[in-house]
């Protein structure tokens, strides 16, 4: 009787598995029965046919790039950028993948590489063509036309370069990533693609990948928090997530997550740092100033609040830094990264890091006390920033130590809970480059008489002591 069952058992699943086959050759050849046919005309069948066995043969031997492990999110960017690629089409296409640095436009551009370039004769992804040299442009040029257009001496690009699509054939797609909306401007790139930060659950699925292998990993108590701290940390930017998880990988000890916590929001990680810095290294000094002043005293704040107080030329500074994607604007208000303001912030530490007495800004409320109670106060000091409610130390203003700073351009000086600030009744300042002041509270009846505003843009002293600018008339 057990052999009879199990003899009729093992005949249900033969006939299972003889009707799934059958089904899936039925969509088999319905797929098929749709592809377009390959017309034969006046050639010879055997041509025809050699054609495509090499066809199949190129398509087979297509080995797809490596991306990486859980890329988070693919399915949305594939379905987004092929809208945009109108693969139907027959005119040559170009597509601007942008974002800041360590966002994941690499590792989008890859994923659609691999999903598409099978449907092209040629095809070729080429990497840092922003970092090449002029002899590594020209490999690159190599590179291209050896693999897409089977071209063997750049010379011949002579004869192909004509126009800025003109030596792609028909149905080519190019796809182009960068920090620099501008360069896409300037190609006539037309279709862009920005890459978001991941969202919360996006970043969460990604850290737990990294850091345990495991998408929705079970944690003892307190690591899920320190987690959900580092998450936080990244503000959805890709290479952080990986950078950080990597680096805690296989680590469950609790107290040596929080110490890596610490030490991250004094000192960033390097690796995270480099690729950020990029945008910044290529950025001309004046405009790096510019940066620099935004990340320290005015992010959050409105742009043309900030142009006005930075001078004439602060409106295209701050347009190429929204180009390089190093700022954003929304709702005419100026923001970045948080990682992006921490780069900036670590540039000015790094710059002065054997004198830090020498740096031009401080915005550190520890920082800042120790300065404003030092007797080290440089005249190299532009920019100023004290919230005096951050610090549980008592500050203390003299006159000495502002007198020192002749270079001041941008002094605020936060109080919104009116903690007790001692200012002397001599208090002076000396700088005439002073272009903005902002002081909560401030406790004097009056300014300096050797207040110079020969160059200020905006003074704030609301919720102050303030009855009349100066004890005297000022010519």
């Amino acid at each position: 009787m057990n052999a009879m069952l199990v003899d009729a058992e093992g005949r249900k699943n033969a006939d299972q598995e003889k009707e799934k086959l059958i089904g899936d050759w039925e969509i088999a050849l319905k797929k098929v029965s749709k592809l377009k046919g390959v017309p034969v005309d006046d050639q010879h069948e055997a041509k025809v046919i050699r054609d495509i066995r090499e066809d199949i043969l190129k398509k087979l031997d297509r080995k797809p790039l490596h991306v990486g492990d859980n890329i988070v999110g693919v399915d949305v960017h594939l379905k987004r950028l092929k809208s945009l690629l109108k693969m139907e089409l027959d005119e040559v296409h170009m597509v601007g993948i942008y974002g800041i640095g360590g966002i994941g436009k690499t590792t989008i551009a890859l994923t659609i590489y691999n999903d598409i370039s099978s449907q092209f004769d040629g095809y070729c992804f080429l990497r840092n063509i922003g970092r090449k040299d002029e002899d590594g442009q020209l490999e690159l040029q190599k590179t291209l036309l050896q693999d897409i257009l089977k071209v063997r001496d750049i010379e011949q690009l002579k004869n192909l370069a004509g126009e800025k699509k003109g030596w792609y054939g028909k149905k080519s797609r190019i796809i182009i990533t960068t920090k620099n909306t501008q360069l896409l401007r300037q190609y006539d790139v037309m279709r862009v693609y920005k890459v978001e930060e991941l969202n919360h659950e996006e970043s969460t699925e990604l850290f737990n990948w990294w850091a345990f292998k495991q998408n929705i990993p079970q944690l003892e108590e307190g690591l899920e928090s320190l987690s959900q701290c580092v998450i936080e940390y990244a503000k959805g930017l890709l290479i952080a997530l990986e950078v950080l998880g990597g680096f805690l990988l296989g680590n469950k000890n609790k107290d040596e997550w929080r110490s890596a916590l610490h030490k991250l929001e004094k000192t960033p990680d390097q690796k995270v740092q480099s690729v950020l810095r990029v945008s910044y290294d290529r950025l001309e000094n004046e405009i790096k100033s510019t940066f620099l002043d935004i990340t320290c005293f005015f992010k959050g704040e409105d742009k043309d609040f900030v142009s006005r107080i930075l001078g004439r030329r602060a409106k295209h500074e701050i347009n190429v830094l929204c180009q390089r994607c190093l700022i954003t604007i929304s709702e005419n208000k100026l923001y970045m990264h948080d990682l992006l303001q921490q780069m900036g912030h670590e540039i000015i530490r790094q710059k002065y890091s054997k004198d830090p007495k020498r740096s031009s800004r401080f915005w550190d409320p520890d920082d800042v006390v120790n300065k404003l109670t030092s007797k080290e106060v440089t005249k190299r000091i532009e920019g100023l920033f004290i919230d005096i409610n951050s610090t549980s130390r008592k500050m203390k203003f003299t006159t000495k130590v502002f007198k020192r700073m002749s270079k001041l351009r941008l002094l605020k000086v936060y109080n919104r809970f009116g903690n007790e600030v001692h200012l002397p009744m001599d208090f002076e300042f000396r700088s005439s480059e002073l272009t903005y002041t902002y002081w909560d509270g401030y406790p004097l009846e009056s300014l300096p008489t050797n207040f110079d505003g020969t160059k200020l843009v905006e003074l704030n002293l609301m919720y102050g002591s303030i009855k009349q600018l100066w004890e005297r008339n000022k010519s």
